[in-house]
């Protein structure tokens, strides 16, 4: 059967992408709640509402007494619009299907792309798994990034091999004018794009480099279709450069830990198992494998966008043994009873008539098919309560992981020291007093009298042992304990 779309693919190969979409989106979506297991959802609720109340973007942040006139660049700003109204409709059950959707999409365009590459169902179903498990599932616009990031391989790499026209080019710059209001890591395709560009003058492929030249002259226009103009590069480089990042876990180097386990063990068989020699695969696709690598090594961050693109080499080699195996003969028969009865373009239309229903139908029928699940993140109520009844005036230092909560929370109504917005929202001097008083740096002290404040909220899970600090010591008071968080007050002179 000849396709628009990758005709190299057989109607099986069709149904399997629909099918494993179906399966993952399905799956996924039973988890509700249970996906946010970080605060940035809240913050970013918070933003979508601000923007729908004052039809606007925000410039300065309004929840905060530090940020001043320090612009906010919310690179974020359709994402947040988009997910609060999600939340508005449906709460977290709502918010979580679609989600789940996205990520249902992002693992089926990766399975496509390892099929285009290797031409094998179960190779190319070993790999993407093999990736899956390095991906995020967290309710974030980071899901974005992974999806147009799967989006893109699969088109470069399908026109690059002359599997599909070069005019399906035409759908990457479209794709930017929403990547790049959703998510800084829009910066990803611009590299993808220029790593198979590059390959095409090595190749002497000069028509394709002609395509792929005039494609990133359309990219590049599309990216300017954001409220910030030329400022979004900057806006992307304040998350990559902050001092916050010393102590966010997902920016880190990557360790020996064993949470992270499985991540070193597809690293490390992705670099013993696809050696050069072995491989019919360009350069292109091998060194953006590499590169991401290095970057995931650099911070753990970047081990989602690795996982994608290192998938479809990863099928290439699996697909090179598998195609050496002798297989028993109920398998070759199974084989052979699946090509005759499911590989039919009826079969590959129906599973996608019903990927595109459950696309419409699930985020609506998910609160009442599942049920609200339970949230993870801490609820502040009685702190900011007690504060609001008592202390609404004060200038608290709040600590980075309770400030997505309290904003969201308040609105304001307790302005917070600092949160998870970073250099985005924060000047970088206020994350630099952050840090020295989280790390008790010399002079830390001194962060009180320079924002005036009056006391300080901190996690009551004391990961970085603060609440000794400041327990039984002179000049500070335990003014109150609540189920996930203490106040301190200085005394006065």
């Amino acid at each position: 059967m000849s396709t628009p779309f990758l005709p190299s693919l057989r109607p099986i190969h069709y149904a399997s992408i629909g099918a494993l979409f179906l399966f993952v989106a399905l799956s996924l979506a039973g988890a509700g709640g249970a996906m946010v297991r970080d605060t940035d959802p809240l913050w970013h609720i918070a933003a979508g509402d601000w923007i729908w109340q004052h039809h606007a973007i925000p410039q300065h942040d309004p929840w905060s007494f530090t940020a001043g006139e320090y612009r906010w660049l919310d690179i974020s700003w359709a994402w947040d619009a988009w997910f609060s109204f999600l939340y508005a409709q449906g709460g977290w059950q709502e918010a979580a299907s679609v989600n789940a959707l996205i990520i249902g999409l992002t693992v089926a365009l990766i399975y496509a792309a390892c099929l285009a590459r290797s031409g094998g169902m179960g190779a190319s179903l070993i790999a993407t798994l093999g990736a899956v498990t390095l991906l995020s599932l967290h309710l974030r616009p980071l899901q974005i990034t992974d999806l147009m990031t799967a989006l893109w391989l699969l088109i470069l790499g399908g026109v690059s091999r002359g599997q599909c026209r070069a005019a399906w080019l035409t759908a990457l710059p479209v794709s930017m004018m929403i990547w790049v209001n959703m998510h800084g890591g829009f910066v990803v395709g611009p590299i993808l794009l220029a790593a198979f560009f590059l390959q095409a003058l090595w190749d002497r492929r000069y028509r394709l480099a002609m395509h792929l030249c005039l494609c990133g002259l359309a990219t590049l226009a599309a990216l300017l279709c954001n409220p910030y103009g030329w400022q979004i590069f900057e806006a992307t480089w304040r998350p990559l450069t902050t001092v916050a990042n010393r102590f966010i876990n997902e920016w880190q180097p990557l360790t020996l830990s064993p949470h992270v386990l499985l991540l070193h063990l597809y690293a490390v068989l992705f670099l013993i198992l696809t050696p050069r020699r072995l491989l019919p695969v360009a350069a292109a696709e091998r060194w953006l494998a590499y590169f991401w690598l290095l970057m995931g090594v650099i911070s753990i961050r970047h081990m989602y966008i690795f996982a994608i693109v290192s998938a479809p080499v990863f099928a290439c080699f699996l697909q090179a043994r598998l195609g050496r195996f002798a297989w028993p003969a109920h398998a070759v028969a199974i084989r052979k009873t699946l090509l005759r009865y499911y590989d039919r373009p009826l079969i590959a239309i129906m599973t996608g008539l019903l990927s595109v229903a459950l696309c419409v139908w699930l985020p609506s029928a998910s609160p009442r098919l599942y049920g609200q699940q339970p949230v993870e993140i801490p609820e502040l109520h009685a702190e900011t309560a007690f504060i609001r009844a008592h202390y609404p005036q004060s200038c608290l230092l709040t600590h980075f992981n309770l400030g997505g909560i309290i904003l969201y929370e308040t609105r304001g109504a307790i302005p917070v020291f600092i949160d998870p917005r970073t250099e985005t929202a924060y000047p970088p001097a206020v994350l630099k007093d952050y840090w020295r008083f989280l790390k008790a740096q010399p002079g830390w002290e001194d962060i009180f009298a320079r924002y005036r404040l009056d006391g300080v909220l901190l996690p009551n899970d004391d990961e970085d042992v603060l609440l000794d600090r400041f327990r039984g010591h002179a000049g500070w008071t335990e003014a109150f304990r609540g189920p996930h968080a203490t106040l301190f007050l200085r005394s006065a002179p």
